[in-house]
């Protein structure tokens, strides 16, 4: 067990030896979206909240579907999603990466649409 321990900047990090051991899904889970569910987490003080499952799923604060909210919903969604397909990142990186897609994405057009 010790050979999977990994130390970065004072904190111990369990280190897979393969993507299957962090709980990444397989190429063919990759096409299946993650549910999302809607609900009030403004006690936990967070936009949103990863659920690796079984089965993984994304919780979002319902407040984020009122008018003015997309680009902030937008952005949980994708922060959350890499949570999910990538657990080994660190905070930081996930980050990095939400801000890239999201202001991407946004700035060319997509948008909620509700029916």
């Amino acid at each position: 067990m010790n050979d999977l321990r990994l130390k970065k900047r004072g904190k111990w990090f369990y280190q897979a030896k393969t993507l299957k051991q962090c709980g990444t899904r397989t190429r063919s889970d990759m096409s299946k979206p993650y549910p999302v569910k809607f609900s009030n987490l403004k006690r936990k003080k967070v936009f949103g909240f990863a659920h690796y499952g079984p089965p993984p799923h994304i919780e979002i604060e319902k407040t984020l579907l009122l008018p003015g909210q997309g680009r902030e919903l937008l952005g949980t969604i994708v922060h959350e999603a890499i949570h999910l397909a990538a657990e080994y990142l660190e905070e930081d990186a996930v980050l990095k990466i939400e801000e890239a897609v999201a202001n991407q994405l946004w700035a060319m057009g997509f948008r909620r649409v509700v029916e």
